[in-house]
């Protein structure tokens, strides 16, 4: 399954969705519109742990681990991809 959003113009935090965790592995991918991907810069939230991040980036979730993200500033494209069977993403998710 694969969640993508494309972000313009963020100046305020912005959290697009309440944190969550899979039953299966994930991975984020953050790309800006800028050159070389970057222009985007992110708050990523797992487990306990908060770091952020300017683009270009991508994270590895493993399964069960609580995870986030908030868009600190900045444009660019946002891709989750969820290795839930048959795509279904509900089944994977709590």
């Amino acid at each position: 399954y694969i969640i993508a959003r494309e972000m313009i113009g963020i100046d305020e935090p912005y959290q697009a969705a309440e944190p969550r965790k899979h039953s299966v592995d994930s991975f984020m991918l953050f790309m800006g519109l800028g050159e070389d991907l970057q222009g985007i810069k992110v708050e990523l939230t797992l487990g306990d742990e908060k770091k952020v991040y300017d683009s270009p980036v991508s994270v590895f979730i493993p399964r069960d681990t609580l995870n986030s993200y908030t868009v600190v500033e900045g444009s660019g494209i946002y891709m989750k991809i969820v290795l839930a069977p048959n795509g279904d993403y509900n089944s994977v998710t709590s």
